[in-house]
Formats: C-alpha cells, structure tokens, sequence
C-alpha cells in the first residue's frame, strides 16, 4: 500500500495513478463482477492499481498490483482539467514476510502540487 499526499493538500483535487515506467494514469482496476452491466464494452486499462481513496486534502491510499519502482501520476480539477502529470521515484519498504519470499510492501509518496 502507498500512501499519496500533495506537497500543498488542497481540496477539489482528483488522483490517477498508473504502475511502472511509460505507464499511462487513469482509474483504478475495477474487481471483477463489480461493474455493471453494459451494452457496449468498454476497454479496461491496466493501471496496475487495485484500489485508490482519499482526497487532495487528508490525502490517498492506493494498493497496487506490482508495485514498481516508478509510479505515473495524473492530478486533475473537479471538471477533469489537468493540474500536472508526470512520473516519480517511489521508495518501497518490505513490511513483513522475508527477504527470500518477499512480502507486503508500503511507500510514502509526496506530489508536488
């Protein structure tokens, strides 16, 4: 799990997020069975990130499926206009099983805003 904060928290301030180096930003994977029903398909885009909560001002929580060393980021207003996107350096810590077998793993990220 990655905990994301803004340099400056502000409110109205929405987060995409994608894993790995040239990934491309956008929402996280949705779980199967949990999206509704359609009639046209529409294409899921691996962002590499299960899960994403939080707001601009306390911040966001994400899990991510590889968790790479590079995280892509997208922040936009509440109309979808984009405030910045680029990419940043993320600094994983193991926090549990072994070094052999690996285990959870959490990185503290800080956006610049």
């Amino acid at each position: 799990m990655a905990k994301i904060a803004l340099a400056e928290p502000r409110s109205g301030v929405e987060l995409e997020l994608c894993d790995g180096p040239g990934c491309v930003p956008g929402p996280p994977i949705a779980p199967a069975g949990t999206q509704p029903a359609r009639t046209t398909a529409e294409p899921v885009v691996d962002t590499g990130v299960l899960t994403l909560v939080g707001d601009g001002v306390s911040g966001w929580s994400a899990d991510f499926i590889g968790g790479q060393s590079v995280v892509g980021y997208r922040l936009t207003d509440t109309l979808g206009g984009a405030i910045a996107e680029d990419a940043i350096d993320v600094d994983w810590v193991r926090v549990g099983g072994t070094e052999r077998c690996g285990g959870p793993r959490e990185a503290e990220i800080e956006l610049p805003s």
